[in-house]
């Protein structure tokens, strides 16, 4: 049914947040399209039964879609777009142009405020929020009314109070009148029967009240409104109060954060499998603040990427390898700004026997030479590499080595040197005889053959 045009005071979604989860209002959706783009105007020029026909429109090429608000201005009641059937004709979800000579204008559908969603029986998909997963009524669906109650939650069939009618008569031969039910009866003390029963059927005035109103329903007088359901707090400014809050969003699987979900921070727990963290649309989304931060210790890394094309600081991608990494971001309406970054690579301690003329890496196979895999996505002189050395595998028992030096009174080789690959991979070469490094007294070491540890760092510069 249409809803009539009210005038109602509308305060900012975001006032909204401090609504305890699961409250219910509700929004008069039809009236905050006048907010909205307005995608088609006219007059409508025949009359067809939940139709909109105005033989002068061009819908389809207006870009009025299924979802949109269509307003009667002459009669001040809404519509919904069920369907675009040609470019003069929608289907209505009711019959909103009875007269087929209204003035109307068609407006895009609105986005419902942050940490809301319609009350129409979907399951949950944000993983924000406490409700995520869980399957919710269809009120809309259903054109449920709500009815106070100490539980809130329960469903109740429509029904109609259990009652009898009395139905008054005489007989034919002129007998008194008797009150009957639809069964057969007696009417007098030698139980003659009649033979016939009776039905009231006809609805008809009481000459007083007006002519009475028939439906397929029993209701009350209302208006048709859009109950909105509030899954989780977005954080956002609270008018009348000093300061704002972040909204929080802790995930274990890949996220993409989309234009109106509220979310600024992101903690991400990847375990052992990588993870994805897509940006919204940068062109949706300008002056936008978002921070993801690798919440965890998994193995895994967490991979930052921009919508499709959209790039970081000009990269496709950007990831953090290491807990408590994280990404500070800005968009400037075409991409993604980085304001300050903390993001770092540990390969762990991997033990070795042989340090002679070799490639410390990633790969923790006893020695087994291999590349540096960072995965920074930073050239050589946006990093700082450091090299430990360990004769347990603990930090308490560790050194750090340098670069490449000649030992005194010897022409041997000893230390390493940093060469990069590409942007993600470095080689940390050991000289030809070795490492070599001083104790707590001042001596001079050799690292050749002995049963050791190591373990490489590295930090991008912000």
């Amino acid at each position: 049914m249409g809803s009539k045009h009210l005038s109602i005071p509308i305060k900012p979604a975001e006032v909204f947040d401090e609504l305890p989860l699961g409250s219910i209002i509700f929004w008069h959706k039809s009236l905050a399209t006048r907010a909205e783009t307005k995608n088609s105007t006219g007059t409508a020029t025949t009359d067809t039964t939940d139709k909109l026909i105005d033989s002068s429109a061009t819908f389809q090429t207006d870009g009025v879609a299924v979802g949109d608000i269509v307003y009667n201005s002459t009669d001040g009641v809404y519509a919904t777009v069920q369907s675009v059937d040609s470019q003069i004709q929608l289907t209505l979800d009711w019959d909103a142009f009875p007269d087929g000579n209204e003035n109307y204008d068609a407006h895009d559908e609105p986005s419902v405020p942050q940490g809301w969603i319609e009350f129409s029986g979907q399951t949950i998909n944000d993983q924000a929020s406490p409700f995520y997963n869980m399957t919710i009524p269809d009120v809309i669906g259903d054109e449920r009314f709500f009815r106070a109650m100490e539980t809130a939650g329960r469903l109740q069939n429509d029904s109609f109070q259990g009652h009898y009618h009395d139905i008054a008569r005489g007989d034919s031969t002129g007998g008194s009148l008797g009150v009957w039910s639809t069964s057969a009866a007696t009417g007098q003390d030698n139980a003659q029967t009649f033979p016939w029963s009776a039905s009231a059927r006809t609805s008809k005035s009481d000459g007083t009240n007006g002519e009475p109103r028939t439906a397929n329903e029993t209701r009350p007088i209302n208006i048709s409104v859009v109950p909105l359901l509030k899954i989780k707090k977005v954080g956002q400014l609270i008018a009348g109060t000093q300061g704002s809050t972040s909204s929080i969003t802790t995930v274990s699987s890949n996220l993409t954060i989309t234009d109106d979900d509220g979310v600024e921070i992101v903690k991400a727990n990847t375990g052992a499998p990588d993870l994805t963290v897509t940006l919204p649309t940068a062109a949706d989304n300008p002056g936008r603040k978002i921070k993801v931060i690798k919440n965890d210790t998994g193995s895994g890394k967490v991979i930052v990427d921009g919508e499709g094309a959209e790039t970081i600081n000009g990269t496709a991608t950007f990831n953090l390898e290491s807990q408590y990494n994280y990404l500070d971001l800005l968009c400037d309406g075409s991409g993604w700004i980085i304001l300050s970054v903390k993001a770092s690579y540990d390969t762990g301690w991997i033990n070795r026997s042989d340090w002679t003329n070799v490639h410390l890496g990633s790969d923790d196979t006893l020695n087994t030479d291999s590349n540096v895999t960072h995965n920074l996505n930073a050239p050589l002189s946006d990093i700082i590499v450091k090299v430990l050395i360990s004769t347990d595998g603990t930090d308490a028992n560790s050194f750090e080595v340098q670069y490449i030096d000649h030992l005194p009174g010897a022409s041997l080789q000893h230390g390493i040197t940093i060469l990069q690959v590409d942007s993600n991979n470095i080689i940390v070469q050991v000289a030809t005889h070795g490492l070599v490094y001083s104790d707590s007294s001042g001596t001079l070491i050799w690292i050749d053959t002995e049963n050791w540890y190591y373990k490489i760092k590295v930090w991008k510069l912000g």
